[in-house]
C-alpha cells in the first residue's frame, strides 16, 4: 500500500486499520512526513495571498510616507523628510512611529488599536510587541553596533520608552549592512521570509500535536488498557495512532488555511483525533476478537437426507 492510497483509506473509513498493524514503524513515520509537509504548504497555499495583499499595502504606505530608509553613520533616516515626527497605522494592528529627535514624544501605544509596532529614531529601529495590559516585548533591529544592550523581557511601556529615549541621538556604526532599504523593492524578500515563518510555524504545530497525542496514547493504551489492544506492542498503537491521526490532520488544517474563526488548529485536532481514535478501537477490537460464528440449530425430528 502507497501513500495515496492509505491517506485516501484512512479518510474515508476504517476497513484498512487492522491492515496497517503489519507496516512498519519507520514507514508509517514517513508518510507521517509526507502528509506534514503536504498540509503545512496548503496552510501556506491559504494564507499566501492575503499575506501578499498585506505586505503590497503595507510597502505602498511605507513608501509613499517615508521614501526609502537610509543608513549611514549619521543615523536611520527617511528620505522624506527626515525632519518631521510623524505616525503610521498600518493593517489593523501595525503601528510605526518616527521620532527625529529625543525632544519628540515617542507615542508607542496610547489605545487599544495597536498590537504591534516599530519605534523609529536616527539612533534605533525597535520593533514592540503587546503582550497584556502592561506588559511590551521590545527587540532591537536596527541599532548601533557599540555600547547596545538587549532589552529585558517583559518590560512597561515606560521602560521601553526610556529604553528607546537611551538609543535615540546614537551614531553608526550600524549592526545593518544596506545602506538603503527601499520599501517597495523589498515585498518579494519579505513575502518569502513571512511565508518561510508561516510554512515552519504550521510544520511545528502539526508535529507537535500529532507526536505528543499519539505518544500520549500508545504509552498509557499498553499501561492501563485490558483488551486485545493492550496486548500490541508500543510501536503497534502508535503506528496506528499516527494514521488515525491522518484524517484530522487534514480537517485541522483548513481553519489556518482559511482563517476560520471560532477554533484554532489543536482544538480541532483534539477533538476530531480522541473521537476518531475510539471508532478506529473498535473496528481493530473486533477485527482481533472476532465472534464466533454461531451454527443454526437442528430442530427437533428433522432428518438429514430425507429428501
Amino acid at each position: 500500500m502507497n501513500f495515496f492510497n492509505i491517506l485516501f483509506s484512512v479518510c474515508t473509513g476504517t476497513e484498512i486499520f487492522p491492515k496497517l498493524l503489519d507496516i512498519s514503524l519507520r514507514r508509517s513515520i514517513f508518510h507521517f512526513i509526507l502528509l506534514t509537509i503536504a498540509c503545512a504548504f496548503f496552510i501556506l497555499g491559504g494564507r499566501a495571498f492575503p499575506l501578499w495583499h498585506s505586505i503590497d499595502s503595507t510597502c505602498n504606505a511605507l513608501s509613499i510616507e517615508f521614501g526609502s530608509l537610509q543608513i549611514d553613520n549619521d543615523g536611520i533616516l527617511p528620505s522624506k523628510s527626515p525632519e518631521k515626527p510623524r505616525e503610521l497605522f498600518l493593517l489593523d494592528n501595525l503601528r510605526v512611529n518616527y521620532s527625529p529627535s529625543e525632544q519628540d514624544e515617542l507615542k508607542l501605544l496610547d489605545s487599544d488599536n495597536s498590537k504591534f509596532g516599530v519605534a523609529w529614531t536616527p539612533g534605533i529601529l525597535c520593533a514592540w510587541m503587546k503582550l497584556n495590559s502592561s506588559d511590551y516585548l521590545f527587540m532591537p533591529l536596527i541599532y548601533p553596533e557599540k555600547n547596545i544592550t538587549i532589552p529585558r523581557a517583559p518590560m512597561t511601556k515606560s521602560e521601553g520608552v526610556e529604553y528607546i529615549k537611551k538609543y535615540a541621538s546614537a551614531k553608526g556604526p550600524f549592526n545593518f549592512l544596506l545602506s538603503k532599504v527601499n520599501f517597495s523593492a523589498m515585498k518579494p524578500a519579505l513575502f518569502f521570509y513571512i511565508s518561510a515563518i508561516i510554512f515552519m510555524a504550521a510544520l511545528f504545530k502539526i508535529i507537535v500535536s500529532a507526536v505528543l497525542f499519539t505518544s500520549i496514547f500508545a504509552v498509557i493504551y499498553s499501561l492501563v488498557g485490558r483488551d486485545a489492544l493492550s496486548s500490541l506492542p508500543v510501536k503497534k498503537l502508535f503506528v496506528i495512532g499516527t494514521y488515525t491521526a491522518f484524517p484530522c490532520i487534514v480537517i485541522a488544517s483548513f481553519f489556518p488555511a482559511l482563517e476560520l474563526p471560532f477554533l484554532d488548529y489543536q482544538t480541532v485536532f483534539l477533538i476530531t483525533f480522541l473521537f476518531y481514535l475510539f471508532i478506529v478501537f473498535n473496528r481493530i477490537q473486533k477485527s482481533l476478537n472476532p465472534k464466533p460464528e454461531k451454527k443454526p440449530d437442528k430442530a427437533d425430528g428433522d432428518d438429514e437426507g430425507i429428501f
